[in-house]
């Protein structure tokens, strides 16, 4: 139970409530004749509406029944507040939070959140969650679709070459509010890599290829780090998420596993190019076969080529650097000896990382042979340890690991007799 203040002092408490938070009353006025549904540029409205208000925080009049779902809505308080001056304060449960909005399947009610003026949408709430993350947690692709096609929020940057290692260079374009206040989102975006591959994993669900396109959905940013020059492979591990293959696994959609099986290629910071395949298909590939894809095969002949590919360039690139070791110790007559001192030599380039089954390998054995000449091959090779009772799918997965098991001991011995070529 409360008691209604006389209208001087509910006057009193309405202007110190519309003072604190808009930069006018005539500002206040607009977005009451908005909000009213009328037309806020309206000067005939405006200046009726300001003599009116003017009139209600003076005393002279008291606040309209019709006023208050208005003023609540406007000042984010209760009625009861309202009415008792400040004294009887109850939760407003119309009062819109990021819980809301991520729930929401309302277009308009997105658009009015994001343009507020005290920018919600970039904060925390008390449970240390942002619009972003309620809304992948409760599974909304539309509001998120919503946001990256209107450029609110992105999680691949426009230029591939400024991201972070971490990252894609996510980001919001969302203004922020005056200096002095803490903008969350912008921070959450960059840091949190985990929303980008949930967003992956709600683009397969929904079949829409080409977010998955635009989200690089197979790529992982340290591809980008790559260097056969100074031996730096991708960190694959790090941005490793079982639950997003999980969902590529049983998306059921071939579009969408082809893409995931496909070779692609990558252009590096150092404006080299190389080719590889999702850092994670040996376990996509197990997936598929445990579930018994109707797409299973069409992706094991995928990475047969992938792993054929893979050893016949790197033997050719072999042979090349063993021509050139020749070329410099011609002056060397015994042959056995040469080989085995260039099988030593050689080998000393080839490296394997179990990190993403990635291997590497530099051509560089020519003295006079400049750096930006040098070739090479960093990428990644394919394994199943599945085992299939179809003989043609077996067949299939013997052939991926003998080319596997071929491109292993070539790396241990990449001089043998009549095998170079």
């Amino acid at each position: 139970m409360f008691k209604i203040e006389e209208s001087k002092k509910i006057g009193e408490y309405l202007a110190k409530l519309i003072d604190k938070k808009y930069e006018s009353r005539r500002k206040f006025c607009r977005e009451y004749i908005a909000l009213d549904g009328g037309d806020r540029e309206d000067e005939e409205s405006i200046r009726k509406m300001s003599n009116r208000l003017s009139q209600m925080l003076k005393g002279i009049k008291t606040i309209q029944t019709y006023d208050l779902p208005i003023f609540t809505e406007l000042l984010k308080v209760s009625c009861e507040e309202i009415l008792t001056a400040g004294k009887y304060v109850v939760p407003n449960t119309r009062r819109i939070t990021n819980y809301d909005i991520a729930f929401s399947r309302d277009e308009k009610e997105w658009e009015e959140y994001i343009q507020r003026e005290d920018k919600l949408i970039l904060n925390y709430d008390e449970y240390g969650m942002t619009v972003i993350d309620y809304a992948l947690q409760c599974k909304n692709y539309h509001f998120l679709k919503y946001l990256v096609d209107k450029k609110y929020i992105w999680f691949i940057g426009e230029n591939d070459k400024d991201f972070a290692y971490s990252n894609f260079g996510a980001g919001t374009s969302i203004k922020r509010r005056e200096i002095g206040n803490t903008d969350i989102l912008s921070v959450e975006m960059r840091n949190r890599t985990y929303l980008r591959s949930q967003m992956i994993s709600l683009a397969i669900d929904n079949h829409d290829f080409k977010m998955l396109t635009e989200l690089k959905a197979r790529e992982i940013p340290s591809l980008y780090m790559t260097s056969y020059l100074g031996v730096r492979v991708p960190d694959c591990q790090k941005d490793y998420d079982a639950d997003m293959i999980e969902h590529i696994a049983e998306s059921n959609h071939e579009e969408i596993i082809t893409y995931f099986a496909d070779e692609f290629e990558i252009q590096t910071q150092q404006d080299k190019k190389y080719v590889f395949v999702f850092p994670y298909i040996n376990e996509l590939l197990d997936l598929l076969l445990k579930q018994k894809s109707k797409y299973a095969d069409k992706a094991l002949v995928k990475a047969i080529d992938h792993n054929k590919h893979t050893y016949h360039k790197l033997k050719k690139l072999i042979a090349d650097a063993y021509e050139g070791y020749q070329k410099d110790l011609f002056w060397v007559n015994d042959e056995s000896n040469l080989k085995k001192n260039a099988n030593e030599t050689i080998a000393k380039e080839l490296d394997y990382f179990e990190n993403g089954n990635m291997i590497n390998f530099r051509q560089r054995f020519t003295p006079n042979l400049k750096c930006s000449q040098i070739e090479g091959i960093t990428t990644n090779i394919i394994y199943v340890s599945y085992h299939s009772n179809n003989d043609v799918t077996q067949h299939f997965i013997d052939e991926i690991n003998d080319y596997y098991n071929k491109i292993r001991n070539l790396m241990k011995n990449p001089i043998t007799e009549g095998d170079l070529r």
